[in-house]
C-alpha cells in the first residue's frame, strides 16, 4: 500500500501549487516469507464457491443431483447394473484466511469412471463455478466446458494406461483460459482483483487440462484462483526546477500587479 501526505503553497498572484507526496510499497506488499506482520489487507476471507451443472450433449439417462455437498452430473447404464459414470464439483464454503497473492483452492473437480453400456455416454458436459464474496460485493460466475471420449471397451484401446485390453481408459478436457477469468472488486476500502487460473492435481504446481481416467477409477484437480491487491498509482511530485519556474512567473505577476497600482 502506499503511504500519503499532501502540501499546499500559495504564493503570489493567488498562485497555489500542491505537491503529492507518495512513499512506495514493497514490491510484494503480502510476502510473509519475513518475520514481520502482514498488512490487515493481506488477508481476506469469502462466503465461498458452489458448482452447478448446466448442460450436457450427448448421452443418455443423463441425471443432476447433489449428494454430500457435491453437484453430480451423471450418464449411461451401468454393465450389468453396475454403478454410472459422472463429473462432480465440490466448492469450498466458506473460504477463510485467503492470503492475498497466493493461489487457493476454489474447489475439486471428480470424474468418476465406470463401465457403461456402448454409445450411453456424453459428449460434453457444462459446468458453472459461482464466487459469493459475501457482504455488498456482486457475486461471481465463471463457465467450463468439460468435452469427454468414451471409449468402447474392446479391440484397440485409444487411452491404454495399464495395458488392460478389456477395461479401456476414457478422456475429459478443458480449456483452462477463460475470457471472464478476472474481477475487480473492493473489500474494506482496497481494491482488488479475482483470477480464476485453472486446475491442477494436488501436489503439481503446473495446471492440467486433461485426464486419462481408467474403469473403476476416479480423477481429481482443484480448481485454483489468486487473489491481487491493486496498488493505488502514484502522483507525481513537481522538479524543483518546475517549482522555480512557477516561483518566477508568479513574481513576475506580482510585480506587474504592483507597477499598475502605482500608476493608478
Amino acid at each position: 500500500m502506499f503511504n500519503r501526505f499532501s502540501t499546499a503553497l500559495t504564493i503570489g498572484c493567488g498562485v497555489a501549487i500542491a505537491a503529492t507526496m507518495t512513499s512506495p510499497a514493497l514490491a510484494n506488499e503480502c510476502d510473509d516469507s519475513g518475520l514481520g506482520t502482514l498488512p490487515s489487507f493481506c488477508t481476506l476471507s469469502f462466503e465461498g464457491t458452489s458448482g452447478e451443472w448446466t448442460g450436457s450433449k450427448g448421452g443418455r439417462n443423463i441425471n443432476t443431483f447433489s449428494d454430500g455437498g457435491k453437484e453430480f452430473i451423471d450418464w449411461g447404464w451401468g454393465w450389468n447394473g453396475g454403478p454410472k459414470s459422472s463429473y462432480s464439483f465440490e466448492g469450498v464454503r466458506p473460504l477463510e484466511d485467503i492470503q492475498v497473492g497466493k493461489a487457493f483452492k476454489l474447489g475439486t473437480f471428480t470424474h468418476n469412471n465406470n463401465v457403461i453400456y456402448g454409445g450411453t455416454g456424453v459428449d460434453s458436459a457444462d459446468l458453472t463455478v459461482n464466487f459469493d464474496f459475501g457482504g455488498n460485493i456482486s457475486a461471481q460466475s465463471f463457465e467450463y466446458t468439460f468435452h469427454h471420449e468414451e471409449t468402447p471397451n474392446s479391440g484397440h484401446c485409444e487411452y491404454n494406461l495399464d495395458g488392460d485390453r478389456v477395461k479401456c481408459a476414457d478422456k475429459v478436457t478443458w480449456v483452462n483460459a477463460l475470457d471472464d477469468g478476472e474481477f475487480e472488486f473492493e473489500h474494506g476500502g482496497e481494491k482488488y482483483q479475482l483470477e480464476i487460473a485453472g486446475f491442477r492435481r494436488d501436489g503439481d504446481t503446473g495446471l492440467v487440462d486433461e485426464f486419462i481416467t481408467t474403469e473403476h477409477e476416479a480423477n481429481k484437480a482443484f480448481l485454483m484462483g489468486r487473489i491481487k491487491h491493486i496498488t493505488p498509482p502514484t502522483v507525481a511530485v513537481p522538479e524543483p526546477a518546475s517549482l522555480l519556474g512557477l516561483l518566477a512567473v508568479a513574481g513576475i505577476g506580482f510585480a506587474s500587479r504592483r507597477k499598475l497600482a502605482e500608476q493608478v
